[in-house]
């Protein structure tokens, strides 16, 4: 059983989706996203301070008490066409402070303007110029939410394919990993699901893709080669859309060999964690700040 707020907050969003048509409209995303980011405020004692890496526009998110040397490197969601670093400069803050770490919110370029493989070349980029910046990359945490979770796991397979260090772990907030459509979630959960519309996913993808494969691992990294990736953790809401994008990616990863751990958020939504005031909610922040803090050897103890 959900609590008490979360109810009130599935409701809300249900009432929302049930009353209009599925966004299409870029402009559109990107009004609604900005809308409902500036209902969460940054969390209290968390500092923001504007910043480039490798001429990208980004900003650190430091808690007042760090405790771990471990950096995150955080891609946001927005099914790579809305987003910013102002609709998820909260949910990051909230992360950063549960984990006493300090974290690197990414501005990378968004389509129509700027369509695949832009985003995969920016976030290389940005990780490439934390690591010269004198980070090194075992010490890097890539996480990302929605889109940006998908994009992260993408940047991981484009480091192998480079032959570059590979950070120390990845977070995965509901990631959109495989942009061809064939999850059967998304018609079996598309009643449960409260906030996804089921037919805004296949335009978002083409608006990205701009006729690009969608199979294209570095698109959908669910069909790319999955050996040798760092741990991950995988955090799902039983009643999305894109939750077979997370169940087949943690199947497939464990049966490459690379850990994976998932986590279902029974009766929750996409990127839940980003809505505040639910003891779901903290409850996920919790998972992902102890993923991000903790000694290796102490999560396999």
């Amino acid at each position: 059983m959900i609590s008490p707020q979360a109810m009130m907050v599935k409701s809300m969003l249900k009432q929302a989706k049930e009353s209009g048509e599925p966004v299409v409209s870029v402009e559109q995303q990107r009004i609604s996203l900005e809308a409902l980011a500036a209902l969460s405020p940054s969390a209290e004692g968390t500092t923001s301070t504007v910043t480039t890496l490798a001429g990208l526009s980004a900003e650190v998110i430091e808690p007042e008490e760090i405790e771990t040397d471990n950096v995150v490197m955080y891609l946001h969601g927005g099914a790579y066409t809305a987003g910013s670093i102002s609709t998820h400069r909260a949910l990051v803050s909230r992360i950063c402070k549960a984990a006493k770490a300090r974290a690197y919110l990414i501005e990378y370029r968004l389509a129509p303007e700027h369509p695949f493989p832009a985003a995969i070349e920016d976030s290389l980029s940005a990780y490439q110029g934390l690591v010269k910046s004198g980070v090194p990359a075992d010490k890097i945490i890539v996480a990302g939410d929605s889109a940006g979770g998908g994009l992260a796991l993408a940047l991981l397979l484009k480091l192998k394919q480079i032959r570059y260090p590979l950070p120390r772990r990845v977070v995965l907030i509901s990631p959109w990993t495989d942009l061809t459509g064939s999850a059967r979630s998304i018609s079996e959960r598309a009643e449960l699901d409260p906030f996804l519309h089921a037919d805004s996913l296949r335009p978002a993808a083409e608006i990205y893709l701009d006729g690009a494969d969608p199979t294209d691992p570095l698109a959908s990294p669910l069909f790319g080669d999955l050996q040798g990736l760092p741990d991950s953790l995988v955090l799902v809401g039983s009643d999305e859309i894109l939750f077979d994008d997370s169940t087949r990616l943690v199947e497939a990863l464990n049966k490459a060999g690379s850990s994976s751990r998932l986590v279902v958020g029974e009766g929750m939504w996409h990127v839940w964690p980003a809505f505040p005031m639910m003891p779901e909610s903290e409850e996920a922040i919790a998972e992902i700040a102890a993923f991000i803090h903790t000694d290796p050897a102490l999560l396999d103890a």
